[in-house]
């Protein structure tokens, strides 16, 4: 069972573990709309809200592994009004195979990116306000006021059938229907704003946004269809406005407050490509819809909105955790491409990447790389393909991708269920599992069995069996979906836990680990006035051992390093659950929670000491738990030693128990690095870890 963190749960950036959940990402249905060109004349064109749409989708399938027929996606002619309401109203039973009852409290998201509006409440409309707010689709034909050839008179004169936008009380009574029926858990995102000039505003780019003409009038029976079947006190409660307070049915997040503009830049909305670089930084199992606010980057001209009664939930009610993708900064220096991650990381010389332009780009890469050769920090990349240097831009951004290769590939034994998933073996041979897996049952890491109809995962992996551990602690219908969810987290952990830097592994001689128990101190305080914890004799990894035995319960534990050379070294410390594949940090840089903007002090000093768990180390106290039917566990302290500040929160993995395989989203800035005398030796660029296997048992 893993350790837990015995003070608040730490949620940003990937610090500690996520609330867990019986639902998966199947469950996950999604609506996304993006118009750039309108059929009205009076409508300017936008130039990045298809883009938007798009790369919302790409973040949907590739990092949360929503699967594509559960999401509907709305583009330009697509997007006419009658489309966008039907897809709205069929968002509960958009699941293929799945119940009203079953779909129950999964999450929902829809996605708007385009124009809006507003215009002067029909008088019986119960809104509170004079005014109401709007989205504007494809097909929409009203007058707009800067328009001196699209007036009222005009319509009238051409026999121009109206089409009007969609009203926010329109909206309202769907998204309350589909909260009563299939659960609350829906996330509205409006990239959109509800006036503008029609005019291109020098380099702060396009208004998402149109005014209607002040004689334009909407007629008051406008979607009574949609907004009468809803209980009339209900339906006072959705007030003006797409930001509104106190809305039960959805949380909402706007690009802008009212009578503010939303704009976008060099053909993407500036909400959304700040709202996606904030939610790869993040863990979405863990970040609530207010947190994620905090941490988008200050829009000029727009303060975006997160409102709704909810908004101090986790996103999508962690439901979908993100299992995140490092993105790596590409630089062209003297006709060679280079990346800022090497062997500590996992690049391996098999290593192949996806060149993108920004790190929200659309699902069409620029091109696809491969690694020339591979150091601790760095990696050099050549074209698979010939591609001219002018289209790739400086700078440009890798994505990693599932490339197996001999090191970080999972072996599978799949003999006990071949015969009733055969399409699995297939799916595997062909390359078509999107992580490193191959079928190998004579040195397996782990072996499917079927038992009672489920999916069991047997432990074949000798370091960790031979401990004891013989199962993970879950398991699956017979589902591929399912099965591949636990596989892939299976494939990161394993890849993980095993590697080692290449060559010579000297460092870890030159750094001591002790751990020890605690014992807690109340008439001593620590400068934050805490009581403080003290380590406890003796030292249960004397003489350098690999594996300890702790007792499972109130007992408090804590870890110190010392480093025996005289280089300052990074510290990076995790906790590997051979139950149910968790990867939680015992301790990260403090500097990576903010970025690499300064320079990155090392955590542990030369001929110095860090403490983790106690002490001035910053990280938190930490003890072991079993559940009731266990008696004993196993888990892995794994800890990286570098010469060089890196971000390894890429690493970092929730319970498969939730089906789901998160890592939380790292950004590789530039480092510089430090400058040594020419007349002294350079010290080595290296990294190394240390492993230790951690058996728990009971208190007798």
């Amino acid at each position: 069972m893993i350790p837990r963190i015995t003070e608040s749960t730490r949620r940003f950036f990937g610090k500690g573990k996520s609330k867990q959940s019986p639902f998966n990402a199947s469950g996950f249905r999604a609506l996304i709309i993006g118009i750039d060109k309108y059929a009205s004349e009076a409508i300017d064109n936008l130039q990045g809200a298809v883009a938007d749409a798009r790369a919302v989708y790409q973040y949907l399938t590739e990092e949360l592994f929503v699967p594509a027929d559960q999401i509907v996606l709305l583009t330009d002619k697509a997007a006419r009004r009658e489309a966008i309401l039907r897809h709205l109203r069929n968002l509960g039973t958009l699941t293929t195979g799945k119940s009203p009852e079953s779909s129950t409290a999964n999450p929902i998201l829809i996605y708007f990116a385009g124009h809006g509006t507003t215009a002067e409440a029909p008088d019986d409309w119960p809104t509170g306000h004079k005014r109401i707010s709007m989205i504007i689709p494809y097909d929409a034909m009203f007058a707009v006021k800067y328009s001196k050839d699209f007036d009222v008179n005009t319509i009238r004169t051409r026999g121009t059938k109206r089409v009007y936008p969609i009203p926010d009380r329109t909206l309202g009574a769907i998204l309350h229907t589909i909260a009563e029926e299939y659960g609350d858990n829906i996330t509205v995102i409006l990239d959109c704003c509800n006036s503008g000039s029609g005019t291109r505003d020098g380099e702060r780019g396009l208004d998402r946004g149109v005014t209607m003409s002040d004689d334009e009038v909407i007629p008051p029976g406008l979607d009574e269809e949609i907004w009468g079947k809803v209980v009339q006190e209900r339906a006072t409660d959705v007030p003006r406005g797409f930001a509104k307070s106190g809305i039960r049915s959805h949380v909402l997040l706007a690009a802008c407050r009212e009578g503010e503009r939303a704009r976008e830049v060099n053909k993407c909305g500036v909400f959304t490509q700040e709202l996606l670089i904030a939610l790869r930084k993040c863990r979405t199992s863990t970040v609530t819809y207010e947190e994620l606010m905090g941490i988008l980057s200050k829009l000029p001209d727009q303060n975006p909105q997160c409102e709704g009664y909810h908004t101090d939930r986790v996103l999508f009610t962690a439901i979908a955790p993100t299992r995140g993708r490092m993105v790596h900064r590409v630089s062209y220096h003297d006709g060679s491409y280079t990346i800022q991650a090497g062997t500590i990381h996992g690049v391996t010389h098999n290593s192949k990447f996806s060149i993108h332009s920004h790190p929200n780009d659309s699902l069409r890469p620029l091109a696809t790389m491969r690694a020339l050769s591979v150091s601790s920090f760095y990696t050099r990349l050549e074209l698979c393909t010939p591609v001219k240097p002018r289209k790739i831009p400086s700078p440009a951004f890798a994505f990693q991708l599932p490339v197996p290769g001999e090191d970080d590939v999972l072996n599978l034994d799949l003999c006990q269920i071949d015969r009733v998933l055969p399409h699995l073996r297939a799916s595997i041979d062909r390359g078509k599992a999107g992580y490193p897996v191959t079928v190998n049952d004579k040195d397996p890491h782990i072996a499917l069995e079927l038992k009672r109809g489920r999916v069991r995962y047997k432990i074949r992996y000798p370091a960790i069996q031979d401990l004891g551990q013989n199962y993970l602690d879950l398991t699956t219908d017979l589902d591929p979906n399912s099965i591949n969810t636990v596989l892939r987290s299976a494939s990161h952990f394993f890849w993980h836990l095993r590697r080692v830097p290449p060559g010579a592994q000297v460092l870890r001689q030159k750094v001591s680990v002790h751990l020890h128990s605690m014992k807690l101190f109340d008439d001593q305080l620590d400068d934050h006035l805490r009581p403080t914890y003290k380590p406890m004799e003796p030292d249960l990894l004397d003489d350098g051992a690999s594996v300890v035995d702790v007792v499972a319960g109130n007992t408090i534990y804590g870890i110190r390093l010392d480093n025996k050379s005289s280089r300052a070294l990074h510290v990076w410390a995790f906790y590997f659950d051979c139950s149910d594949l968790t990867i939680m940090d015992y301790h990260m840089p403090s500097a990576v929670q903010t970025g690499y903007d300064a320079e990155v002090e090392p955590s542990l000093p030369g001929y110095g000491s860090l403490s983790i768990g106690y002490g001035p180390g910053g990280s938190q106290p930490f003890k072991y738990t079993l559940r009731n039917e266990q008696n004993a566990d196993l888990g892995v302290i794994k800890i990286f030693l570098s010469t060089e500040a890196v971000d390894l929160r890429g690493l970092l993995q929730d319970s498969a128990r939730t089906a789901q395989c998160t890592k939380p989203k790292g950004f590789m800035e530039g480092l510089d690095r430090g400058c040594v005398k020419e007349s002294l030796p350079e010290s080595r660029e290296t990294w190394d870890t240390r492993t230790i296997f951690v058996r728990q048992r009971r208190s007798e």
